[in-house]
C-alpha cells in the first residue's frame, strides 16, 4: 500500500532537521491552512509499506518527490546586491553555483529555490 508523506524542513545547528508525518493527501492549501508553524520548507513524498513474510511492516525511502514549498520571500542576484550586500556568502554561492534565485526564510537563512520550487510569502 502506498501511503502519503509531508517532510518538514527545520534550521538546526549544522543541516535542516527533517520531519516525516504522514497525511491523508498530498494537498499543499489542506496542510498549509490547518499549519500550527512554519517550517523552512515543505515537501510531499510517498512511501510503501508491504508486510514482510514473517509479519514485520517493511516500507521503502521515500519517492515521488513533490516540489518544494518554501515559507519566505524570494530574492534574485541583483536584490540580494541591492538588499543585502553584507551577505557576501550568499552572493558568491548564488554568483558561483548560478542560482537563479534564493529565499530568505522567517529565521533569516538563504537557501536555493529551483524553478519548480514555490515560495509562499510570509511575514
Amino acid at each position: 500500500m502506498i501511503k502519503h508523506y509531508i517532510e518538514k524542513s527545520y534550521p538546526s545547528v549544522l543541516f535542516c532537521e527533517t520531519i516525516l508525518t504522514e497525511v491523508k493527501n498530498r494537498d499543499f492549501d489542506e496542510y498549509n491552512a490547518y499549519r500550527r508553524d512554519t517550517p523552512i520548507c515543505v515537501r510531499f513524498c510517498d512511501i510503501e509499506e508491504t508486510c514482510g513474510s514473517s509479519g514485520q511492516l517493511l516500507k521503502s525511502e521515500p519517492f515521488n518527490y513533490s516540489q518544494k514549498y518554501f515559507f519566505g520571500k524570494r530574492y534574485s542576484l541583483a536584490e540580494v546586491k541591492e538588499y543585502f550586500p553584507d551577505e557576501s556568502v550568499v552572493i558568491s554561492n548564488m554568483e558561483s553555483n548560478n542560482y537563479g534565485y534564493v529565499v530568505q526564510t522567517k529565521s533569516g537563512l538563504f537557501f536555493e529555490v529551483n524553478e519548480n520550487d514555490i515560495v509562499i510569502e510570509v511575514a
